[in-house]
């Protein structure tokens, strides 16, 4: 069936941007020599245009900024966003500016304070209902999580292959349903390759990677798209360890395990979740969070949803002595939106059915101690001061000598705590599931209870800190990720002039910008796309885009398909929001102006503006002017886009109809004639950054890479899967078969080799040493499936009773505290090599037909 040839490493030099994380960072609507929109990044020298050279080879940081590329630390210092986007210095390094709401300072009164309350909130354990589960457990190395036991999971999200055909829906040429009806059928099978099965605490060994070494090989039974183990492709899920099942049953106030319902008691193994942690570090610069995006960058106070949350849920302010309802209109915030999702999973950190409310009653007890029994660096840059003293002078205490209860009301503002003499009902709040694993909270209505004189809280309420806790937990997480950002990397230090690139590592840039077409993907000093400046806060979140068919579309900036698993494994951002209405904005823009579906909240991305006025001399091919020449003119009604063909030459580009602009203002818009009717959705996974790489495997959203050959391996072939209408027809038009094993360098150097140099170069060795910003408090992290809940005897008066009950159980891995000077070196998944393609399983089966 398939005519194949066995190769020794299929490094993707191009692919390699796309790599991070279904690294797609955003390729924008232009290919890999594409001219960029006018403005875009610190320094907009724009890439060559269809009808000239590349500017290679690269040299000097003069050559790279020709590029759009820089380093961070430039890029932070210039405070160059685009309009719409509020920058304010951290805290840590005030010469740095990030993207932050325009209104933060509405709420917090104290950055330091605030600070200060969501490191210790992201690292505290006792978050978790079982007091172990901490944000941190699933990303304490880069910001990632490189566990290798009991961390495998099917496919959970997997669709039958029933896409909608376009005459499917009334008209003709329309392409915009895909997959997003298709029925969910869960693969709820571990596949078995040589004997190796995964499933239960399985440890992970290097032979198990890559998890797709044939490509195109799958068997489709009753429209069910399965792994070819044969083959010795698996369709399963490197994902993370989270807890055991439980009901939740109320909490003790201070206390850090939940109560839970003694009726059905635990599960016996710890969950694990559908997809692969994406890495934390740099994340600020995001404008939407996780794989599918659904962490929207508008923060409602309560869940990661956004926009997308119909219910209209409140917070509460103090007018008078009186709870006054307010709703939360907070942009630029996607950290806040997507730290309330996983406290609340009952996959990750939560029995089921917990509620925002019932955590802040936990941790806002008197007795709650910020990591009460976890040990805490002296030298900690953030929390350091705060530390217990020590009566054995390590240099560490357990916890911190304060209150979450006292750590809010020095961060956020008074009238968001303070009114004593009212407590919240919310009879009617819920958690409803969402994609992957995760329940959001759904306030309901509310009612608003006077206490009794005398009476501090109300047995069955909340009070005011309590039932606004999202809120402070959203900011100050937010406000604490914010500061994990890594611009010491080489490649940084070459930028600003310090050091010089070696011989491998500046070809293997000149790789990434040439016949990796990593830059295509993977732009700007944050080396992704899918990022605030980049979409310009949201306004260039859908573009048009020409697919691999030749078909104009319009796709997600910063979302791609890149042909790691087929795309009815996982549809990601094609999929749909719990209310049925699509994650992704091209889909939402589309499905609007046909009438397919209304739309309830507003479209991320419209009016389209990266379009330009003009005409064809020629008549238009498929709505492409291909023959004749394109002439920008103004006071045309014709607006069009600029693209690569991949029907054409390899770096041909064409300029395509979008609409006819039928309003007058220069953009394309639900009130003009949209030429386009297609869709790139399917499929897209957010491109992550490449910076810190080395330090994130295992690679992709399904984790089906071990080292950053492997990876690159994926984007060489040119996609695991890529025939005909299974992904085809939604990938990503850069993904192309590159041919690095006989690509040349500048310098000589092998450019699968350089590529992979060139990544490492992108490590900051801050990041690597877990020094300031990323120096943090002990955490013990589960390593085994049957690791327990906490055992809390003696918790509230011997905090080292946990601990070493912890220290000594073999199920938990201890992270040993850093200071701001840091630790010993981290390294790589598994202690591979990154040069290595082949780490026990064999070489990539190419399928030559492809």
């Amino acid at each position: 069936m398939f005519n194949s040839l066995a190769r020794r490493k299929i490094c993707s030099v191009l692919l390699v941007p796309i790599i991070v994380g279904l690294i797609f960072m955003g390729a924008p609507m232009n290919a890999a020599w594409a001219k960029p929109p006018e403005g875009k990044g610190p320094n907009p020298a724009p890439l060559p245009g269809p009808d000239q050279s590349p500017a290679y080879p690269i040299q000097t940081p003069a050559d790279a900024r020709s590029w759009g590329l820089d380093s961070l630390g430039n890029l932070m210092r210039s405070g160059h966003y685009n309009s719409g986007t509020n920058v304010q210095p951290l805290v840590l390094n005030k010469d740095f500016k990030v993207p932050m709401p325009f209104n933060l300072g509405d709420f917090v009164k104290n950055r330091e304070a605030a600070l200060v309350l969501g490191k210790a909130l992201f690292w505290d354990m006792q978050v978790g209902s079982d007091g172990i589960q901490a944000c941190a457990t699933c990303h304490f190395q880069a910001g990632s999580d490189i566990r290798t036991k009991n961390q495998v999971s099917t496919a959970g999200e997997q669709v039958k292959y029933e896409r909608a055909a376009p005459w499917e829906f009334e008209g003709d040429n329309f392409d915009i349903i895909g997959f997003f009806n298709a029925p969910k059928t869960g693969s709820d099978a571990y596949e078995t390759i040589d004997d190796r099965t995964w499933g239960d605490n399985f440890q992970l060994e290097g032979i198990d990677f890559p998890q797709v070494i044939t490509q195109n090989a799958f068997i489709e039974e009753d429209n069910i798209i399965k792994a070819d183990a044969a083959a010795k492709n698996r369709n399963d899920v490197v994902g993370s360890m989270g807890l055991m099942t439980g009901k939740f049953a109320g909490v003790t106030p201070g206390h850090p395990v939940d109560i839970y319902d003694q009726t059905i008691g635990l599960g016996t193994m710890r969950q694990r979740t559908g997809r692969n942690a994406p890495p934390s570090v740099n994340a600020v610069f995001n404008l939407l969070q996780f794989w599918d995006g659904r962490a929207d960058s508008k923060f409602n106070g309560f869940n990661p949803i956004g926009r997308h949350d119909l219910s209209s849920p409140k917070y509460f302010v103090n007018v008078k002595g009186k709870l006054k309802e307010r709703i939360l209109n907070m942009n630029v915030a996607s950290l806040a939106s997507q730290s309330t999702g996983p406290p609340l999973s009952d996959v990750e950190m939560s029995f089921a059915d917990r509620k925002w409310p019932d955590i802040g009653k936990k941790l806002t007890g008197a007795s709650m101690k910020p990591l009460a029994y976890q040990k805490v660096s002296k030298t900690d840059s953030v929390l350091g001061s705060l530390v217990v003293e020590s009566s054995s002078g390590s240099g560490f205490g357990y916890g911190l000598n304060t209150t979450y209860k006292a750590l809010v009301q020095a961060a956020f503002k008074d009238e968001l705590w303070s009114v004593s003499g009212q407590a919240l009902k919310f009879p009617q709040a819920k958690v409803v599931p969402t994609t992957q694993d995760e329940q959001i909270f759904i306030q309901g209505p509310y009612e608003i209870v006077t206490l009794s004189k005398g009476s501090a809280t109300l047995p069955d309420g909340y009070t005011q800190m309590e039932a606004n806790f999202s809120l402070f937990w959203g900011i100050a997480i937010m406000l604490y990720e914010a500061e994990l950002v890594s611009p010491k990397s080489r490649f940084d230090k070459w930028m600003e002039g310090e050091i010089n690139l070696t011989d491998a590592e500046l070809d293997g840039l000149n790789v990434f910008v040439g016949a990796g077409k990593c830059i295509a993907c993977h732009s700007g000093p944050e080396f992704t796309n899918a990022t605030v400046r980049n979409t310009r806060n949201g306004a260039e979140q859908i573009e048009p885009i020409i697919k691999q068919n030749g078909d104009p579309a319009f796709y997600d900036n910063g979302f791609y398909n890149i042909g790691i698993t087929p795309t009815v494994d996982d549809i990601q951002r094609g999929a749909k929001d719990p209310n049925g209405n699509p994650w992704g904005n091209a889909r939402q823009f589309l499905f609007q102006y046909t009438g397919y579906m209304n739309i309830p909240f507003t479209i991320l991305g419209l009016p389209i503006t990266t379009v330009t006025e003009g005409y064809c001399t020629e008549e238009l091919l498929n709505g492409k002017c291909i023959n004749g020449e394109f002439v920008k003119q103004s006071g045309t009604d014709q607006l069009f886009a600029f693209a690569t063909d991949p029907t054409l030459e390899p770096t041909r580009g064409v300029y395509f109809l979008v609409c006819n602009d039928k309003n007058g203002d220069k953009k394309c818009g639900l009130e003009d004639d949209i030429a386009i009717k297609t869709l790139d959705q399917d499929g897209n996974g957010k491109a992550c950054t490449v910076r810190n790489i080395e330090l994130n495997g295992p690679y992709f959203h399904n984790g089906g890479a071990a080292t950053l050959q492997q990876l690159l391996d994926e984007y060489d072939i040119g996609g695991k899967f890529n025939k005909d209408n299974l992904n085809k027809v939604d990938m990503l038009p850069d993904i192309t078969r590159l041919n690095l094993a006989t690509a040349s360098t500048p310098k000589g150097t092998n450019a699968e080799e350089a590529l992979v140099s060139f990544m490492l170069a992108l490590t900051d060795p801050d990041v690597k040493k877990e020094a300031k910003p990323f120096d943090h408090p002990q955490l013990f992290i589960p390593v085994d499936g049957e690791a327990e809940i906490l055992d809390a005897t003696d918790y509230d008066t011997n905090p080292a009773a946990p601990n070493a009950w912890l220290a000594s159980n073999t199920k938990f891995q201890e992270l040993p505290a850093t200071g701001a000077g840091g630790g010993v070196d981290l390294n790589t998944f598994l202690g591979l090599d990154p040069f290595d393609g082949d780490t026990g399983k064999g070489g990539i089966v190419e399928d030559s037909s492809s």
